[in-house]
């Protein structure tokens, strides 16, 4: 089981906003979607723009950079399904975001392979789970 790290406070990251944080040394997007909190990898999959300074829109987010859009739920590019950031587990409790890094994600696969479902991925090789349902 992941051990969930507070990252930020919800007082910080209003409904519809977006905000970049470090855990562990690792770059993560927080997107307030309508009350519940996502957690993405903040590195655009084109050129690494940072997206915890994009645009949130629903659950779109788009990096300021050069436009690409993800669905921060599930983390796929709105063009390309196979393409996916990883995302993380994430906890509220009271004021506190918490954010999983341990669990991981599986590895990206090949053209041929499964890239992953829909779903809750973090950076290690293994499928995270959040306790929380796909939506």
């Amino acid at each position: 089981m992941a051990d969930f790290v507070k990252v930020a406070s919800l007082s910080e990251l209003a409904s519809g906003a977006a905000k970049a944080v470090e855990v562990n040394g690792k770059s993560i997007a927080l997107f307030n979607v309508d009350g519940t909190v996502y957690a993405t990898d903040n590195t655009c999959l084109h050129q690494g723009g940072p997206l915890g300074e994009g645009t949130l829109e629903d659950d779109t987010i788009t990096c300021p950079w050069h436009m690409w859009q993800y669905n921060v739920r599930t983390g796929e590019n709105l063009e390309d399904s196979m393409l996916k950031l990883d995302t993380y587990p994430v906890q509220v409790e009271g004021d506190d975001i918490k954010v999983a890094l341990g669990c991981g994600a599986r590895p990206r696969a090949g053209p041929e392979g499964e890239r992953g479902r829909a779903g809750l991925q973090g950076d290690s090789g293994r499928h995270c789970d959040s306790g929380r349902p796909d939506s």
